[in-house]
């Protein structure tokens, strides 16, 4: 099974630009018995209890974008350099991780469904964005990104009376790191 992407406007970036329109880009999966060694045994050792649910190749024009809100700009876009994009479960947890042929993790983050928010956050969103309410998806991401550990909170709002919505990605202390444009419920 293939895992598509739709990168919609402002989305995320490629080669470079901002999309201009609807652009889809399709994350191949590893085929069963075809996993890298090396992937498969720095899995196991960084995730003990893990459930590999997703393995697949990441196109390098993905790695550092959108899935992982990493704000440093450290984007490697090496085409020799093969990327592996991991979904896992491991108890009531689920993390995304991405590793590179020889197995070095190169980025890990821990998402919780439904988390508490801040004070910081619910503020920083009141003030953004006044005529829009928090809705039911909120995500706390707990990531690892070069041996430093980094908490932000995804957040989707929606406006009051036109449903529209939009994501936003806040810091505990309730900065804004980066919004996503709006659509239609």
């Amino acid at each position: 099974m293939k895992t598509t992407f739709a990168c919609m406007l402002g989305v995320c970036l490629t080669v470079g630009a901002w999309a201009q329109s609807t652009e889809t880009v399709t994350i191949t999966p590893v085929k069963k018995g075809e996993e890298p060694q090396a992937v498969m045994n720095a899995i196991r050792n960084d995730f003990p209890q893990a459930i590999v649910t997703e393995l697949g190749f990441l196109p390098t024009v993905l790695y550092g974008e959108q899935w992982n809100v990493r704000t440093d700009g450290a984007v490697a876009k090496n085409a020799d350099t093969q990327y592996y994009l991991v979904n896992i479960r491991e108890g009531q947890d689920s993390y995304k991780a991405l590793y590179d042929k020889a197995g070095n993790l190169h980025y890990s983050k821990r998402i919780i469904k439904h988390a508490e928010l801040p004070q910081a956050v619910i503020d920083a969103v009141a003030v953004a964005h006044p005529d829009y309410k928090i809705v039911n998806d909120r995500e706390k991401i707990t990531s690892d990104a070069d041996g430093k550990l980094n908490i932000v909170y995804h957040v989707t709002i929606q406006k009051k009376e036109h449903g529209i919505l939009r994501g936003m990605f806040i810091d505990p202390t309730g900065k804004v790191i980066r919004e996503v444009h709006p659509r239609k419920m």
